[in-house]
């Protein structure tokens, strides 16, 4: 799927995630959501299956309007860092893009804010913090 992009160039970051949760809460309950840099992360649950499921929407500005792209848990997004109490809102899995997924989300390094570091990689806290500068780089 592609993205979609707003024609208002005076709609915020915020305006935008708030337009995404809007649009969804028609359709079913939005469970928790969190806003992790450009990645909107939310539990949906529509109301014809009755069972939640992990969205993702990442949040892109381009010529001056921001835009969005979503995809779920079962597309197996290269993004892992959902917060992990979203796991815990839908904890049986049937996909095995999901699950694999999932797995991914739980293994990954993540440095807190007091600069302690959780890992079961092996990943040093100095290779954490280069590959995060470098990421900031690359951000510009």
């Amino acid at each position: 799927m592609g993205w979609d992009f707003a024609t208002n160039e005076s709609l915020s970051k915020d305006d935008m995630v708030n337009e995404i949760l809007s649009s969804y809460s028609r359709y079913g309950t939005i469970l928790a959501n969190s806003v992790r840099g450009n990645h909107l992360w939310f539990v949906y649950t529509d109301t014809k299956s009755n069972q939640p499921c992990i969205l993702l929407a990442l949040l892109k500005k381009d010529s001056g309007c921001w835009g969005y792209k979503i995809m779920d848990e079962t597309e197996g997004p290269y993004y892992y860092d959902c917060p992990k109490k979203f796991l815990k809102l839908q904890p049986v899995v049937y996909n095995k893009n999901a699950k694999t997924w999932r797995e991914s989300v739980l293994s990954k390094t993540t440095v807190k804010p007091n600069n302690t570091m959780t890992s079961n990689k092996g990943f040093s806290k100095k290779d954490v913090l280069a590959f995060q500068k470098m990421c900031a780089q690359l951000r510009g």
